[in-house]
């Protein structure tokens, strides 16, 4: 009997456990959700929630939510048409239509998930949205998966499923995450040149939204006219700075492919957003009767099965501020790059002109001339007066030098012509470095090498290099286009690099452009970054290069010309030297040369405040030989003139560098317009005043085009 009881209490008091456990299990998950979004994976930093279309991520280091859209997004009141539905929007796609050949756009939440072709599906650390477009057939996968410091964005292109009459061409991802509301203080970061600064809510809505490919335009296009000059997006990420925190994005996989877009509040919707689109098939432009009446441009589509593969962003989430940005995205190059930090002694650097040729008549004939411009003897003449002058010990860079660079065709070898001095005696002065040119020809060595040699465009036909005048951006027509030699050929040239007697090597017009080759070795852009680093790692020298792209981080020694300023777009509100905080410590580093600018002011402010070399750019004679010639907009360097000025600065960068010591820029703050303050890893600030005039800030005077520097970070 009691033992009847008894057990009848304890399956009681066990079913009233049960439920106890099953409410605190509900209120535990209740607990964990938020809003409309249930908690599904997460770690020690972050957190992936996901509604019924879209995801969130919590930083749990400062309690930032992201969202992938706009929680608000019902509540705004600019945006119209397709532009509303963006908002909703994870992805975008431009789809060719090959019935009638043209391009149409769609959104996933208006041509997918209202079109009942969404489904969601979890996956152990993270998520998949499928979107099916009925009025194509296409279908594609989006996976969002949680990392341990990161989030991955992917989409696997071979998953991607096609309808034969319409074919992919562009993927918009995200378009919406991150995006800043109208009552939100902060920035969105761009790489465009040294990187520039959107200030949310700027009040630009007139200013043209920024669109940029990173690495720049594909040269397998011909551009036929030139309307502005730009710089270059060297680095492919773009962030966003909040009063609580920063997201950056890294696109990983696809970044030779990818096209940055940002824009402002009240320019198409309430928000503040950049992005990225990433471009699966290449469109080009064919064109007939050129120049005559009915000329005529037709669009030609790469429907073949693209190379890509992968796209894949990741996502970083960090503290408010330049400096977060920066010090998370250093960590990824180092880890990614197995970058190590180098010691750099931020010498003086000077680039050479060894010799140009021009073709001229003789005897009625057309015969190619050497003009030498700079011999061997030369830079030991300049190199003692500038040791003797004023004690600079310069790195030396002897370019356009090799017999087939001069003459403009393909390279074979590393010899120096007899007019300018031997390779011997170069080898001899101190801190020399020779650069070679192994990507661009204008003339053949033999008849028909062009079409064995160049890339190819989307057509077939070879890619022509027209060249522009840098201050009227007029099509130079006196002179023919030239060519870039294919990967396959470019390959060649490293035998002829190794056999070189020297421990580094300056590689011109190498690792800081974007072209595809739709010629017999097809390669796409992004085949062609990944070919770029296996000659770079086939090198047995240290390796300086221009203006360097991120993928060759892993390879460079020294980089010279990096951008000291962005192309200067109306949406942007200033620029940030984000190429050189990056980059700082790794490698060297130098500015464009001081000499070919309107402000070489300006120029030595820009070396001074990420401590890094002034560069000039320079030819001992002959320098009126530069017109016409691939160096024709070296206005400035007739090493004569600039002398003096060489000495100048270089003594006044050295004061500079005396100051910071051996320390690197980890911020960069705007004062003022035109006034920043660079702040070092040492604690040391400097404050640059980039106007015509004086400003006070903290009760003192910075003088025009000047600096104050201060130790401890007194200014900070």
């Amino acid at each position: 009997m009691l033992n009847a009881v008894f057990k009848k209490i304890t399956a009681a008091l066990t079913v009233t456990a049960v439920m106890f456990c099953s409410m605190s299990a509900m209120l535990t998950a209740a607990a964990s959700n938020i809003g409309d979004f249930e908690m599904h994976v997460e770690n020690d930093l972050l957190a992936l929630y996901i509604s019924k279309t879209d995801f969130m991520i919590k930083d749990k280091k400062t309690n930032f939510e992201w969202y992938s859209t706009p929680t608000s997004k019902e509540q705004d009141e600019i945006a119209q048409g397709i532009d509303r539905t963006d908002i909703s929007s994870l992805l975008g796609i431009s789809v060719y239509n090959s019935a009638n050949r043209f391009f149409e756009y769609a959104n996933s939440y208006s041509s997918s998930v209202l079109m009942d072709g969404f489904r969601l599906r979890k996956m152990k650390n993270g998520v998949e949205f499928e979107y099916f477009f009925p009025d194509y057939n296409l279908t594609v996968p989006l996976q969002i998966i949680l990392n341990q410091n990161s989030v991955s964005v992917k989409i696997s292109v071979k998953k991607i499923i096609e309808n034969q009459n319409f074919k992919l061409a562009e993927v918009t991802v995200l378009p919406m995450f991150g995006a800043a509301e109208l009552d939100e203080k902060g920035f969105m970061l761009v790489p465009d040149g040294s990187g520039a600064v959107i200030e949310f809510n700027n009040n630009k809505a007139k200013a043209s939204e920024y669109k940029q490919m990173i690495y720049g335009r594909d040269l397998s296009d011909e551009l036929k006219s030139q309307s502005e000059n730009t710089q270059t997006a060297h680095l492919p990420v773009f962030a966003f700075s909040k009063e609580a925190g920063s997201m950056l994005c890294v696109i990983t996989k696809a970044d030779a492919h990818s096209t940055l877009t940002a824009y402002g509040s009240q320019k198409k919707n309430s928000y503040n957003s950049v992005y990225n689109t990433f471009e699966l098939r290449h469109t080009g432009q064919y064109t007939i009767n050129q120049g005559k009446p009915d000329e005529q441009q037709f669009d030609v589509f790469q429907e073949d099965t693209p190379a890509l593969t992968d796209y894949e962003a990741q996502y970083f989430f960090t503290g408010s501020g330049l400096s977060n940005i920066t010090d998370t995205y250093r960590e990824y190059l180092t880890e990614s790059y197995k970058l190590k930090p180098r010691k750099t002694d931020n010498s003086l650097k000077l680039e050479w002109i060894g010799a140009v040729s021009k073709e001229r008549s003789f005897l009625g004939f057309p015969i190619n001339k050497i003009y030498p411009l700079t011999k061997v003897s030369d830079i030991e003449s300049a190199n003692d007066f500038l040791s003797k002058t004023a004690g600079i010990n310069a790195d030396v860079y002897y370019n356009n030098v090799t017999p087939q660079n001069i003459a403009q065709k393909p390279f074979s070898n590393t010899g120096i012509p007899s007019k300018l001095g031997s390779l011997k005696d170069f080898n001899k002065i101190s801190n020399t470095v020779l650069a070679v040119n192994i990507t661009d020809f204008q003339r053949e060595a033999f008849p028909f090498q062009k079409y064995f040699l160049s890339i190819r465009n989307v057509n077939g036909n070879i890619s022509l290099q027209n060249i522009f005048k840098l201050n009227t951006l007029a099509n130079m027509a006196s002179r023919d286009a030239g060519y870039i030699i294919s990967l396959a050929n470019q390959k060649k040239s490293v035998k002829a690099i190794n056999k070189l007697k020297a421990e580094e090597i300056a590689l011109y017009q190498f690792g800081n452009r974007n072209y595809s080759d739709f010629g017999a070795n097809t390669a796409e852009r992004q085949q062609k970054t990944e070919q770029e680093k296996q000659i770079l790692q086939s090198i047995n020298k240290d390796v300086t290069l221009w203006a360097a792209n991120q993928y060759t981080f892993g390879s460079v020694k020294t980089v010279l010309d990096t951008p000291v300023c962005s192309s200067g777009f109306d949406i942007f509100d200033y620029d940030v030297p984000f190429y050189q905080m990056a980059l700082s410590g790794f490698a060297e580093m130098s500015t464009t040369p001081l000499n070919n600018s309107f402000n070489p002011d300006d120029i030595f402010l820009k070396a001074a405040e990420s401590r890094i070399s002034l560069k000039f750019t320079l030819a001992a004679q002959n320098t009126d030989e530069l017109i016409d010639t691939p160096f024709q907009d070296l206005t400035g360097a007739d090493f004569i003139l600039w002398k003096n000025d060489i000495v100048k600065y270089g003594k006044k960068i050295s004061e500079v560098f005396g100051q910071i010591g051996d320390s690197r820029i980890t911020d960069y703050k705007r004062i003022e317009e035109n006034v920043f303050c660079s702040v070092f890893e040492n604690g040391n600030t400097m404050i640059l005043n980039y106007n015509s005039f004086p400003v006070t800030s903290d009760g003192k005077t910075v003088e025009s085009k000047s600096y104050l520097f201060t130790e401890g970070g007194e200014n900070g």
